[in-house]
């Protein structure tokens, strides 16, 4: 990207945070976060601002993909004489005049500006186009049950699908801390204490992990185990091991600290992500076998002398 590019990209990125955030304001302090309906003007305008939000991140996606110009110029254009400079001076004067939206949004699925956004991210974003139009252009009227609907909707077309548009090119961040990093900290606590937000995250881990599992730190369902960290509160679990659990079968769900191991005498204390059971752990320093000292016959379990003695 040119400096010229740069410059329009932050500002676009930085105005769709603001309409996020205004969201974020709106939501959680007009709204209860209980599994009932959500009010239509909350509706009108929770979507409204995030439509908004939606249409600024794609336009900075796509200029850090392919450049200003194909945000300016459609394919009509023969050509394209106005320097980048040009193209800035108008953008400052507020007079330059982009692709529409639903021709934004085309070119974004086709070239694949956004990599991680699939076919169900994009009718998703179709339906919330379709809404904005019909507020702003007539009066679209929604059904009752939608207003129970929307309100998971809402929230997870903010944290599944914008924030991916948001997130593109940021994969040094995990979910979570990205949106913490990009809204604040206050306003990502806002989020954290409404309910539909964790359902959201749950749906990410799922979305994104062949096993989610409940966290260990925050108690909800939101351990990717396949990312070693927990989308909700954020957990690093890098430092931690998994053997089975005794107690219910499951496979490798019983956690327990690695790094301390020496430490302590090779035992440690273990907790089951799935039945909640906890066991005292021992580690052979020799074969790094684990046993539950609660549930073997210490006859059999594993010890530095035995395996020296075989």
């Amino acid at each position: 990207m040119t400096l010229e590019e740069k410059k329009i990209k932050e500002v676009l990125e930085a105005n769709s945070v603001i309409f996020f955030k205004d969201f974020i304001d709106r939501i959680t302090s007009r709204d209860n976060g209980e599994e009932d309906e959500i009010s239509n003007e909350l509706v009108i305008l929770s979507i409204s601002s995030l439509q908004i939000a939606m249409e600024l991140a794609m336009k900075a996606s796509l200029i850090e993909h392919s450049g200003l110009y194909e945000l300016v110029f459609s394919k009509k254009d023969t050509h394209r004489s106005k320097t980048k400079q040009e193209l800035l001076n108008q953008f400052e004067n507020n007079s330059l005049k982009t692709l529409n939206f639903e021709n934004v949004k085309n070119y974004v699925r086709i070239n694949e500006v956004v990599s991680n956004l699939d076919d169900d991210d994009f009718e998703i974003i179709n339906d919330f186009q379709k809404y904005r139009n019909g507020m702003v252009h007539f009066a679209y009227k929604f059904s009752h049950g939608d207003y129970f609907d929307l309100k998971y909707d809402i929230i997870y077309f903010a944290i599944n699908i914008l924030i991916k548009v948001l997130y593109n090119k940021h994969d040094d961040l995990k979910p979570s801390e990205f949106l913490e990093y990009k809204i604040g900290k206050e306003h990502y606590n806002k989020l954290k204490n409404y309910k539909p937000y964790l359902f959201a995250m749950e749906k990410l881990a799922r979305n994104n992990s062949n096993e989610v599992l409940d966290c260990f730190f925050c108690q909800s369902h939101t351990y990717a185990k396949d990312a070693e960290y927990c989308y909700f509160c954020n957990i690093d679990y890098t430092g931690y091991q998994f053997t089975n659990c005794a107690f219910c079968k499951s496979i490798d769900t019983m956690l327990y600290d690695h790094l301390n191991l020496e430490n302590n005498y090779f035992s440690t204390r273990g907790n089951c992500l799935v039945c909640k059971s906890d066991a005292i752990l021992f580690a052979c320093s020799n074969c790094d076998n684990i046993y539950n000292l609660e549930t073997e016959d210490h006859s059999k379990i594993c010890s530095l002398e035995k395996c020296i003695n075989t």
